[in-house]
């Protein structure tokens, strides 16, 4: 019954929400069709506004007619009301900066000062409903999407042509080591709280913890992922791969483990699987050998490119047999866009 709810509140925000829009819609439309040029900064903003639109219409029919479940209301919620924050706040700014035709002269100037005032905050507004339709259309694509994972016949023969090395091992050993609110120094502190963001404040933003072998930085690690773990599994626009380069475990050594792990794990929350992976699994079928590091790179790019929030956790650096070229991949991986936390 709960879950019903939700789904009904939710269309409520949706309908809302798309009201709002279409009224700045409207208001824009109708300032250009009189041969008015709108301020630089709502340029694009006009653009935007039909395709998120155009997304909440088939999100609340999704609803309607039960082809998105209920429980992606809760993930949903978030998105919906951000975007009808902005939506509020660029109706406001519109009444400030855009000229009416009973304005007088004297208004009208006004007005055009202002607008170079707020296109900082249009610009903002324009950058936050960007991310908004790539996430609600992810949503979307998700809901209908049949790749799933547990029984999707190519997904388990891609997993089982990587033979990734498994860290989760790992994970648990050092989840058992840490005692309650370990690290709550770093889990509760700016630096991380602006580097999980979903909008983070530098795109492809780094977290390094770095510290003397045996100073507890595995321990600060299982903590980071044990938070993650539940944020991406009750969220599924949030994707997590993670690994723990291993001494003690020769496949955890080397840099293509790490990759095939990582590919292996992003598959999990793909819509569906990139063209770049099911040529690679095609070839190998022939007889090709196991993929290189620069292919295995490429097919997480791919990956990471094809979800919208996206966390690398990665453990004991120094442990890679190959640190060379280990640093070169971490510095392609920084030019992505994908939030990487390392040690």
């Amino acid at each position: 019954m709960a879950e019903a709810l939700a789904g009904v509140g939710i269309i409520t925000n949706i309908v809302q929400l798309v009201d709002l829009g279409h009224k700045v819609v409207s208001r824009l439309n109708e300032y250009q069709s009189k041969g008015r040029r709108l301020p630089e900064a709502f340029s694009h903003i006009a653009i935007q506004l039909p395709l998120l639109l155009d997304i909440l219409d088939k999100a609340e029919g999704g609803f309607s007619n039960r082809i998105i479940p209920d429980d992606t209301a809760k993930v949903l919620k978030p998105n919906i009301d951000g975007c009808l924050q902005q939506i509020e706040r660029l109706d406001k700014i519109l009444d400030k900066v855009v000229a009416e035709k009973t304005d007088n002269r004297i208004d009208k100037l006004a007005k055009g000062v202002r607008s170079l005032w707020k296109e900082s905050d249009v610009r903002e507004i324009d950058t936050s409903i960007q991310d908004y339709v790539i996430r609600l259309t992810f949503y979307c694509a998700w809901s209908s999407s049949d790749l799933d994972p547990r029984n999707h016949r190519l997904l388990r023969d891609i997993r089982r042509w990587l033979d990734p090395p498994d860290p989760a091992v790992n994970l648990s050993r050092a989840l058992k080591l840490r005692t309650a609110h370990t690290g709550a120094w770093l889990l509760q502190g700016q630096p991380y709280a602006d580097w999980k963001a979903p909008r983070a404040p530098i795109p492809g933003s780094f977290l390094w913890l770095h510290g003397s072998a045996g100073s507890g930085k595995t321990i600060l690690t299982s903590g980071i992922l044990e938070g993650l773990v539940k944020d991406c599994k009750d969220d599924p626009a949030k994707s997590l791969a993670f690994f723990f380069f291993d001494f003690n475990d020769s496949s955890k050594q080397r840099l293509t483990g790490m990759l095939k792990s990582v590919v292996s794990q992003l598959l999990d929350k793909c819509v569906e699987i990139p063209q770049l992976l099911q040529d690679a699994y095609a070839s190998s079928q022939n007889g090709s050998r196991e993929p290189s590091s620069d292919k295995l790179l490429q097919m997480m790019k791919a990956l990471v490119q094809s979800l919208p929030t996206s966390y690398l956790v990665l453990d004991a650096l120094d442990e890679c047999s190959e640190r060379s070229a280990l640093m070169e991949t971490l510095t392609q991986i920084s030019d992505w866009g994908a939030d990487v936390v390392s040690n």
